[in-house]
């Protein structure tokens, strides 16, 4: 990794399989978690050019809407991705800003672990604004990331 980032990387094996377990750490200014999507991506591309994975799982937490089927403890196998707080009002850049995307598909692994399945929204605010939760619903989705 680059000189000076806080990321953390711990490694081994299990039954011949290299894992890479590959996290942002520490804000070096306020020492909290470094959170959000540009610290996120930054560490997943970062480890992609360093380690040359075949296979990155984005492991985290997420909150679930009950109208949609999520309850607290439920863990869920994400179908697509978005953002909820990328505005961008141009017309085409705003469904870049967006990015909906479908996740690569797992349907041997969501049976076998019986997990239930939806639509991610994330962005880089903890709280929901009016127009984030209005984005999030035209998102379809069933968990809310930060």
């Amino acid at each position: 990794f680059p000189k000076g980032v806080p990321w953390i990387h711990y490694h081994g094996a299990y039954k011949g399989i290299i894992i890479n377990l590959v996290w942002p750490g520490k804000d070096l200014t306020f020492g909290v978690d470094s959170v959000g999507t540009i610290s996120a991506s930054l560490v997943t591309y970062a480890s992609i050019q360093a380690l040359q994975p075949d296979l990155i799982i984005n492991a985290g937490t997420a909150g679930g809407f009950k109208e949609k089927g999520a309850a607290i403890g439920d863990v869920f196998l994400v179908s697509h991705v978005a953002f909820h707080d990328r505005r961008i009002p141009i017309p085409v850049f705003d469904l870049y800003g967006v990015g909906l995307r479908q996740t690569y598909s797992t349907p041997n692994l969501l049976k076998a672990l019986n997990l239930k399945t939806g639509k991610l929204s994330t962005g880089d605010s903890l709280d929901m604004s009016p127009h984030d939760e209005a984005s999030i619903a035209a998102n379809d989705a069933t968990v809310k990331d930060m």
